[in-house]
């Protein structure tokens, strides 16, 4: 399964809604389908077993090979990070590049979420 490191950073960043991980299961498996056997290669069969078992029956999504990122939930992008972290980066160098860029767009987050909590003040 995914390492602690990576688990905790997605329930700090309450990407996950315990609710919508099934949906978000079926949406990643269709996500890494797109990509390839190189990439789903990578990752322990344990894993995508997990993924497969758990996901939404009746969730159909498929992603355009021309944006795969297009229209995926927020905890389907947080999955894939996860996913990221863990199999698809090289080097140390690089996962720490991709923490940096994962904490950049929580902090963008909570920027807007702040932003429209005030226009609703107003």
């Amino acid at each position: 399964m995914l390492s602690k490191l990576s688990v905790e950073i997605l329930w700090e960043a309450r990407m996950l809604d315990k609710m919508k991980i099934p949906f978000a299961y079926a949406e990643v498996l269709a996500f890494i389908d797109n990509l390839g056997d190189y990439y789903r290669n990578q990752i322990p069969k344990d894993v995508l077993d997990h993924m497969e078992r758990n996901k939404d029956p009746n969730a159909h999504f498929e992603p355009r090979a021309s944006d795969l990122s297009a229209n995926i939930s927020v905890e389907a992008s947080a999955l894939i990070a996860a996913l990221n972290l863990e199999y698809w980066c090289h080097d140390e160098q690089e996962k720490k590049r991709f923490l940096e860029l994962y904490e950049r767009n929580e902090q963008r987050e909570k920027l807007k979420q702040y932003q429209k909590l005030r226009a609703k003040e107003e």
